[in-house]
């Protein structure tokens, strides 16, 4: 063996080895890539997640509050209405106590 021949051997050889670096760094990379991205969408899901739990927070919320003035409401209707029975029965028995009175006078 030449020193020429151990000099392209060794050109050989360092280029061998430079493959296999820039091999190991595309694997690297490629798996560094996946990872960030398995990462970013994890956080992406964690996030929308989050929002969808406080946007269902103010749904219950509002639905809460609408059954509550939904109550409140009927509650103020049912007083109302009993209040205008009560005055219309009132009424009607002034207007039977008139009819009376008439028909007495006859």
């Amino acid at each position: 063996s030449t020193p020429l021949m151990d000099v392209l051997k060794d050109v050989k050889n360092a280029e061998a080895e430079a493959e296999q670096i820039e091999t190991q760094y595309r694997e690297r990379a490629a798996d560094l890539a996946a990872r960030s991205r398995a990462d970013l969408e994890r956080g992406r899901r964690e996030r929308l997640a989050a929002v969808d739990a406080e946007l269902q927070g103010y749904r219950d919320e509002l639905h809460r509050k609408l059954a509550a003035e939904k109550n409140r409401v009927h509650e103020a209707g049912a007083r109302e209405l009993g209040r205008l029975e009560r005055r219309a029965a009132a009424h009607h028995d002034a207007a039977v106590a008139i009819l009376v009175d008439k028909l007495n006078q006859r």
